[in-house]
């Protein structure tokens, strides 16, 4: 690559440092070390966006799963509109990165695993930069509200007591009438699974916590942000990638995804921007109608729209499948591979995902992030972006919170499908702006968001499953014991480890108890997730036998090891599950009265002391353990040859500040844990931050895991603005 128009340099902990006068070179800059330290991932996610893992690297029966399902949402599809919609400042921008790019390409310099797999890349395109951009909002995001939302579609499809549901969701399904769960009974297609997409490492940003305080409740009197984006940890390289850079008179520093040039979160010298995923609805199921191999639309039968794809396979014959759609919904059947593609007769389902739109704004929006001077400005950018976030931003004086998302017009609370034929239920376009929610100065003096439930009283619900508050509320807690926070009691709360959860439990739970030697452990125990001690160990085990002998037994324990098995469904919505033990009004609902609820639970906890003895384990960190794996090896190498890491011994849970959740997801081991820490003081020129991983994914490579044992430690790195 041409480096004559710009500066790059190493800092001491490998992080490049890149000086140049223009946001052109701006962008040829990122191109340039995304492609020296990260061309791996980002080709890698290329190739599953666009639905050719069975091409370019296997063709097996998972490749093909795959391939099918992001044939089917299109990553790729409709972008003419969206690159129509850019700026023209952006779009050059843009288009000098993909240049960049293509450059290194050029030099078949590759990284050796595709050499190994006879991969050479094909030149990059504009469209793979927005397809990134979808892959962000759809996996983890949409797709952890697709999965609760078909999770609710089978319980109902398979005649559980309804009622007993209501009180479960309340109040999502205080709407549903009869006819509805008798057609959702009814449905002719039921394969409500999803297929392993993070086995492949498409990037997933689910939870996360930010803060941002002002001046009124620090020591200095100055603005404070701290960022803390939770996602899988448990793969190499990390899925961030950490720049400084110094553009004309202007400074930035923070995180951005390989693949998309520019920071997604961190700060420049006025301004500074993190995001927790919001939990923004996304997703709409439609029940349709359909007869002869037509819909039913306003009263009438009208023809499907039938779609083929073909599928190259390497060293395999092309496989071509097809399926229907109409009004922009892709109706749940089964692929056809035949020309007759014929539906019996009945009721289906169609999926709408709102976040397919809107690219092009979102890119606008990160260009124009660079080029903010206040919280405000940066606030009606962030307004814009497509994918559900929270937005957390400040400057020297303010400090905002913006809700962003394709917050979707709907004739429902997106939780229960309703009736496609109907008109109007089905519109695929945006809300107005004016809808998102906002907050400016709050009396408190900061502003807090980790996935918790956000609702103003003026604005429409636009998230209808959050994550439970346990993070949220202690974190509040924390920000409200003090007014003299400085960088050094924030690093303390962003690296905190009690349980709320574990708190509220233990107070019905000790009492009933028998073994007094464990009774007095847990009563004892600081419910703190530290990895050197055993309570934590005790009370998960307690916590989940509970969680599967009372809710698993009402869905079925099958079943209910399936959900656990096979999806993240608990990790995310466990509250839910925790409401039905904890609210005594509930449980006189479910177990008609307090002798059977105690009968379930001391029979859970007997078999628990049970398990207990039984296990080996001698600490917490032994139990919630995992490894982080290659992204193209995924843990298939012999661990000798250095290409992957661990096991790590991960402190926190699922309901901590630092999460800790090691999990299964779609039959792949998987975590949440926190994924970069971010401190900065908007009166300083530095920032405290540490990354889940290294710099590079090169396993031969210094920067491989650089930072993977001081982040296990909680420590911390300090950077600066540039200092050549």
């Amino acid at each position: 690559m041409n480096n004559t128009t710009f500066q790059k340099i190493r800092n001491d902990r490998g992080v490049y440092q890149i000086k140049c006068d223009n946001m052109i070179d701006y962008s040829k800059a990122i191109a340039e070390i995304h492609c020296e330290d990260r061309f791996l991932q980002m080709e890698m996610v290329r190739i599953i966006s666009k639905g050719t893992l069975s091409q370019y690297l296997k063709a097996d029966d998972e490749t093909l799963e795959i391939d099918i399902f992001m044939k089917k949402l299109g990553f790729h599809n409709d972008l003419d509109e969206e690159i129509e919609s850019l700026t023209t400042e952006n779009r050059d921008f843009l288009n000098a990165y993909v240049d960049s790019v293509n450059e290194f390409i050029s030099k078949g310099k590759f990284p050796f695993e595709f050499k190994l797999v006879g991969h050479k890349p094909p030149k990059w395109k504009l469209t793979d930069i927005m397809a990134t951009i979808r892959i962000m909002s759809y996996i983890g995001l949409s797709q952890t509200q697709e999965d609760m939302e078909k999770f609710i579609i089978k319980v109902i499809s398979l005649d559980f007591p309804i009622e007993k549901l209501k009180t479960f969701f309340n109040p999502l399904l205080d709407n549903i009438n009869n006819e509805t769960v008798d057609m959702l009974k009814n449905l002719k297609f039921k394969n409500l699974t999803v297929p392993n997409l993070k086995k492949y490492h498409a990037p997933s940003i689910k939870n996360s916590n930010n803060w941002v305080l002002s001046k009124e409740i620090t020591k200095e009197d100055h603005v404070i942000m701290c960022s803390d984006p939770h996602l899988e940890v448990n793969r190499l390289p990390g899925i961030w990638y950490e720049y400084i850079a110094k553009v004309g008179e202007r400074n930035f520093m923070g995180i951005s995804m390989p693949g998309i040039p520019g920071l997604i979160m961190g700060r420049n010298d006025q301004v500074s921007f993190s995001f927790t995923y919001g939990f923004m609805d996304l997703v709409d199921f439609f029940i349709e109608d359909i007869k002869d191999n037509k819909i039913l639309r306003d009263g009438k039968y009208v023809e499907l729209d039938l779609v083929t794809e073909t599928i190259v396979r390497k060293g395999k014959e092309d496989y071509l499948f097809s399926y229907y759609k109409k009004d922009g919904c892709s109706l749940e059947s089964e692929n056809f591979v035949q020309k007759n593609c014929l539906l019996e007769d009945g009721y289906y389902l169609s999926k709408a995902w709102y976040g397919k739109k809107g690219v092009g704004n979102s890119l606008n929006s990160l260009y124009d992030f660079h080029q903010c001077d206040t919280a405000d400005q940066l606030q009606e950018s962030a307004k814009k972006i497509s994918i559900s976030c929270n937005w957390l931003i400040g400057d020297l004086d303010n400090i905002i919170y913006q809700q962003s998302g394709q917050l979707p017009n709907r004739n429902s609370n997106g939780i229960v499908p309703i009736p496609g034929w109907i008109k109007g239920n089905i519109d695929l376009n945006k809300s107005n702006e004016s809808n998102l929610m906002n907050i400016k100065n709050p009396k408190s003096g900061f502003l807090c968001t980790a996935n918790n439930n956000i609702l103003q009283k003026e604005k429409p619900i636009s998230i209808n499953l959050p994550m439970g508050s346990y993070r949220y509320d202690r974190i509040r807690n924390l920000l409200s014991e003090r007014k003299d926070h400085t960088c050094e009691s924030l690093k303390d709360i962003q690296t905190d480890l009690y349980s709320i959860q574990a708190e509220k439990f233990l107070t019905i739970l000790l009492p009933l108890i028998e073994n007094e030697n464990l009774k007095n452990k847990l009563q004892e125990w600081s419910k703190c997730y530290k990895k050197d001690l055993i309570e934590p160990f005790y009370f998960e085990v307690i916590y989940r036998n509970i969680i599967k002998d009372t809710v698993g037994r009402f869905f079925g324990l099958d079943s209910w090891d399936e959900i656990v098995d096979q999806t993240p469904i608990l990790v995310d919505f466990y509250h839910f599950a925790d409401n039905l033990i904890l609210n005594e009004k509930l449980r006189i609902e479910w177990f008609s009265d307090k002798e059977t609820f105690q009968s379930f639970m001391l029979d859970s906890l007997r078999n628990s002391i049970k398990q207990i003895k039984r296990s080996n384990i001698k600490n917490y960190g032994e139990f919630n353990s995992s490894s982080m794996n290659n992204i193209f090896f995924d843990g298939k190498l012999p661990k000798i040859l250095g290409f992957d890491y661990g096991p790590i011994n991960l402190e926190g849970s699922r309901a901590t500040i630092v999460q800790g959740a090691v999990f299964t997801s779609h039959g792949r081991n998987s975590s949440f844990c926190p994924s970069w820490r971010f401190i900065t003081d908007m009166n300083s020129k530095w920032a405290y931050s540490i990354l889940a991983g290294g710099v590079s994914d090169r396993r031969f490579s210094k920067l491989y895991k650089s930072e993977v044992k001081e982040w296990l430690e909680f420590k911390y790195k300090k950077i600066s603005f540039i200092q050549f």
